[in-house]
């Protein structure tokens, strides 16, 4: 009795060419879950400002859809150094934490803008004098072997990386204005943070991880030189911004008030089991 040994899939120029394209979209899918992202403190900047209790204390993440991955908190503490007449005038500091973040959308914009937006109950900048803004990164790591004993949730490394900020509060300054303030500027004196993510591994549930979604970053401690803080605000992100931050510090309670939302970039992303799932379906028919 013959037996017929079913021909291999022919596949014909056109095919052959999408399949190609197709794999090298894929690639770049994978490339997207690696990279740097960058953090910033890029408004207030080391300038003298107006007297103001709106005034919006900015970060800027770069590489933004690759932070849930750290799952990212920023504590934010500010107070006046010096006075008008330049005395030592201590208080404690006005402290806040952005520990939301892991929350945020961050898929959404290459670049996320991440604020606080109750000043009215920590910061307030109306005094005259030297102010000093401090603000630590703090941020999870992982490797396979600390994922193999997860135990407690201290096997999951946490690192952080605080920066400080000087600016003055002077009657007859510059008003807050986001988009010139930021425009073609670097940020001198101010450093930023720049975390260089090398993989990303599947947390189980044993690893108590707290991040967006299940999938927790390696690093490398080396990271590509790159301009940080180089971000400008457009008038759209400005508006929203400003919107938001007076909002929560004025006295309004309307419900029916709501301020515009920043515009949104288009932004997709496919998970390496999914990936790894539709490759295997292509070369089961291939072969």
């Amino acid at each position: 009795m013959a037996h017929h040994v079913p021909a291999p899939i022919a596949l014909g120029t056109s095919l052959t060419l999408h399949f190609l394209v197709f794999i090298v979209a894929c690639a770049k899918m994978v490339g997207a879950l690696l990279g740097v992202v960058e953090v910033d403190l890029i408004f207030p900047r080391n300038e003298t400002y107006a007297p103001t209790t709106n005034l919006p204390i900015i970060f800027a993440f770069q590489n933004s859809h690759l932070a849930p991955f750290l799952d990212p908190i920023i504590e934010i503490d500010a107070y006046l150094l010096y006075n008008a007449n330049g005395s030592t005038q201590w208080t404690p500091p006005d402290a806040t934490s952005l520990d939301q973040l892991r929350w945020a959308n961050f898929t959404n914009n290459n670049t996320y803008f991440a604020y606080p937006t109750y000043q009215r109950r920590t910061f307030n900048f109306e005094t005259e004098g030297i102010w000093q803004l401090t603000w630590t990164l703090n941020w999870a790591t992982c490797t396979k072997d600390s994922l193999a004993k997860t135990y407690s949730k201290d096997q999951l490394m946490r690192n952080q990386s605080q920066h400080t900020t000087m600016l003055t509060i002077r009657k007859g300054a510059q008003e807050v204005d986001l988009v010139s303030g930021t425009k073609d500027k670097s940020c001198s004196g101010q450093e930023g943070v720049a975390v260089n993510i090398t993989n990303t591994l599947q947390a189980p549930l044993s690893a108590h991880w707290e991040g967006q979604g299940d999938m927790c970053a390696s690093t490398a401690s080396s990271v590509p030189k790159s301009d940080l803080c180089r971000v400008s605000i457009d008038p759209t992100a400005a508006a929203s911004i400003s919107c938001a931050v007076s909002l929560a510090t004025s006295s309004a309670t309307s419900s029916s008030l709501a301020c515009p939302e920043e515009k949104k970039g288009a932004a997709e992303r496919l998970t390496i089991g999914g990936l790894a799932a539709m490759v295997g379906a292509l070369s089961y028919l291939l072969h």
